[in-house]
């Protein structure tokens, strides 16, 4: 009997595309998460640096003091806008992994149709082979009578 083929083998091999691609969409969002805390976590750094270097620092311009406010500021914006970043970067994760479930699953219940499918073919294929064993087992039983009613008639007559 001919190999197992999956009727919908070709709607199975899509939906493994599309599950890599949204893993891959996951993968992406994980390094851009990161990305953007590693940033966060630096902006914070340095601001939180210059803000304390000006205490320790002996200026006497108020203008040096005031371009060091500027900076402190600047970089603390900068924290807070990365750290919307991160709140975005979290919920597009969040989305992406969403995503890649509903292909986990869409793939995982084609593939659960396939098992089943495959199942049947096998049952067929043992039926198929168990229907010719017997075909075989009576005609080697025919045969056998058959040379046994003719050596029969052999030695009656």
């Amino acid at each position: 009997m001919k190999a197992f083929h999956y009727s919908m083998q070709r709607l199975l091999d899509a939906k493994l595309a599309i599950e890599d691609a949204r893993r891959g969409r996951v993968a992406c969002a994980i390094r851009d998460l990161e990305r953007e805390k590693q940033r966060l976590v630096e902006l914070v750094a340095e601001a939180e640096r210059v803000a304390h270097a000006g205490w320790l620092a002996d200026e006497s311009s108020t203008h040096a003091l005031e371009i060091r406010s500027r900076y402190v500021n600047h970089m603390r914006q900068l924290a807070t806008k990365c750290a919307h970043n991160v709140v975005y970067c979290e919920q597009a994760l969040t989305q992406t992994r969403s995503e890649l479930a509903q292909a986990t699953q869409e793939r995982e219940s084609l593939d659960k149709l396939r098992e089943r499918e495959e199942q049947v073919w096998r049952l067929e294929v043992k039926r198929s082979e168990q229907k010719e064993m017997d075909e075989t087992a009576l005609r080697q039983h025919a045969r056998r009578r058959r040379a046994e009613g003719t050596s029969g008639q052999h030695l009656a007559a």
